[in-house]
């Protein structure tokens, strides 16, 4: 099976769902991944807390440690926090799945999330997936998850077994580590609610647009 994981930042895909990503490869699947946004960051007062170089290293080797070829890494170069819902990112994000051809298509929900960013990757995602046949969006992560639409969990998939590699490709990005020390308390815990749920150590859930997997 092949796999495309399109998040608006470097962390985004390793937060939401890099248990379920290293599972895939441990599985033998193939997976491949588009990163829309350059990823450094600069706040409203003009301080510098990641530049481009610092995203693109910690992203690549974050990634690797879920066991993505580099090779198969793409950052589409769009400004971060300007990312937009528009037909040139929809035909880029088009563009990358009739090259992939993907039996899958995971990104960001559309809806319960707080992230400009993050929503308009998911709605650019949702038009230029119309040809794809099963698509599931990413349980959005705090501080992102504050939306009034509620997200619903409705596949679970077990990563009692990656959660480990979750967590080390996490701590590869070490500016975002230092500005949410509560990181591995965070996906830690939501992981091990969502085994809970359905018996197992620890789960990824994805609210699903269609699946005909």
């Amino acid at each position: 099976m092949r796999i495309l994981a399109i998040g608006a930042h470097y962390d985004d895909i390793e937060l939401s769902a890099g248990g379920t990503i290293a599972k895939f490869i441990k599985d033998g699947h193939e997976v491949f991944v588009n990163i829309v946004t350059a990823s450094d960051y600069t706040s409203y007062s003009g301080e510098i807390l990641r530049d481009k170089y610092e995203s693109e290293l910690e992203g690549i080797n974050g990634l690797k440690k879920l066991g993505v070829k580099e090779y198969k890494i793409k950052n589409l170069g769009f400004k971060t926090k300007e990312v937009p819902f528009s037909s040139k990112l929809i035909e880029i994000i088009d563009m990358s799945i009739d090259n992939i051809k993907p039996d899958l298509v995971l990104t960001h929900h559309p809806y319960a999330e707080s992230h400009q960013d993050h929503i308009n990757v998911a709605q650019s995602t949702m038009a230029a997936s119309r040809k794809c046949g099963a698509v599931w969006t990413f349980e959005p992560i705090y501080p992102s998850k504050l939306s009034s639409v509620p997200f619903r969990p409705q596949k679970y998939v077990n990563i009692s077994d990656t959660l480990s590699l979750k967590i080390e490709s996490l701590k590869e990005h070490t500016t975002q580590w230092k500005k949410y020390p509560y990181w591995e308390d965070l996906v830690t815990s939501l992981a091990r609610v969502r085994g809970i749920e359905i018996r197992v150590k620890y789960a990824e859930t994805f609210e699903i647009i269609k699946d005909n997997l």
